[in-house]
């Protein structure tokens, strides 16, 4: 029998894949990325249904709306939803590269908050995911390779980088909690619905999103809710993991996700020239072992 600690690192994994190609249908389409959010809203949404019907007839996972928990999933939607605003702001004023650096903050916030705040010090080792999570961000750093033409640095779009790099480590405490009341495919839902709907509230006061939105085509249409499909699938097996290990392990996995951005974009995309940038490469698979290896003495 596959041990419990084996079976969350894996979901870990796997959602660590699913994070990355998320990202895929965004590089096929030239719509704002607040549109894109939006129907990936909606993908992610409907994948979160489709989860909870699979689990509720095939599965006999009667899950029930009535947790009083599921009221932090809500909150986890809106904040998640804020932290794309301000991460997509954020590139807007120094560049895809630059902003990704800073919201890679969210593996270390999200694992010291969750040792803290969740008390999975009492069976983590503090020290060794602390330091794994430092050694993945580290790595995410080398791999975030800047382009000639990124902007150059603006303090307010760091601060709204690292803004949303707390939102996102606070959504993923508020995850773990909800988790560990026995709510998965509920929480994807109500985390999914919130997130959709603060979207649509921020670009319902927008007109000039609103009067794009309505010219928007059916090909950006598909791309954007492909890639909440992959999204619910990405944050299922997040919710799945954390049901085995703690959220401070889970979630530095997770950020491997920056790896296989780079894989991506060097096989499939050819943006990244890897022969100008294999010493940054090798620095990002080099401190991507590191932090794995420092997560086999994280759990107690």
């Amino acid at each position: 029998m596959i041990d419990s600690t084996l079976i969350g690192y894996l979901y870990a994994l796997a959602a660590s894949f699913f994070f990355a190609f998320y990202i895929v249908p965004k590089k096929l389409t030239k719509q704002k990325p607040i549109l894109f959010s939006f129907f990936m809203g909606c993908g992610f949404l409907f994948g979160s249904i489709i989860l909870y019907l699979i689990s509720f007839f095939a599965l006999k996972n009667h899950e029930t709306f009535a947790n009083g928990n599921l009221i932090y999933s809500a909150l986890a939607g809106v904040l998640w939803a804020f932290g794309s605003i301000f991460l997509l702001s954020s590139i807007d004023k120094i560049g895809l590269a630059r902003s990704n650096q800073w919201k890679n903050l969210q593996g270390p916030i999200g694992v010291v908050l969750s040792l803290i705040i969740l008390s999975e010090f009492l069976h983590t080792n503090a020290f060794f995911a602390v330091m794994a999570g430092f050694s993945i961000f580290a790595s995410a750093l080398f791999l975030n390779i800047k382009r000639e033409d990124e902007k150059k640095i603006e303090p307010k779009g760091v601060m709204l980088a690292v803004l949303s790099a707390l939102m996102f480590g606070v959504v993923t405490v508020l995850n773990k909690f909800v988790t560990d009341s026995s709510a998965i495919y509920t929480q994807l839902i109500v985390w999914s619905f919130f997130t959709l709907a603060t979207i649509t509230i921020y670009i319902l006061s927008k007109k000039d999103i609103r009067n794009e939105f309505l010219l928007t085509a059916k090909k950006d249409i598909r791309l954007g809710f492909i890639g909440g499909l992959l999204y619910s699938l990405a944050g299922f097996l997040m919710l799945k993991s954390y049901s085995h290990i703690p959220a401070s392990i889970s979630f530095t996995i997770i950020q491997l996700n920056a790896l296989w951005v780079i894989i991506i974009g060097i096989v499939f995309f050819k943006e990244i020239d890897y022969k100008k940038n294999i010493w940054r490469i090798l620095g990002g698979l080099l401190f991507a072992a590191i932090g794995i290896f420092l997560l086999f003495y994280a759990k107690k």
